[in-house]
């Protein structure tokens, strides 16, 4: 069996270098918008803390934290 040629292994290479960067970005953007609705669901939370309390409304607030956690 002959040896690859340089030109075929240097494309094989650059096949996996971006494939590489491939999954990087794509687990990135997903982190990052995993990371803005976690914030989003805290922040509305948050602001049903400062409602008026009632047993319905605070089950409901920790349902929401739940969820962002």
């Amino acid at each position: 069996m002959p040896a690859p040629e340089r030109d075929e292994l240097f494309t094989l290479y650059r096949i996996a270098i971006d494939e590489y960067r491939f999954e990087v970005k794509l687990n990135t953007d997903r982190m990052m918008h995993y990371v803005i609705f976690n914030r989003a669901i805290i922040t509305v939370a948050s602001g049903l803390l400062k409602i008026e309390t009632g047993s319905w409304l605070n089950l409901f607030v920790a349902l929401v934290f739940a969820i962002g956690v």
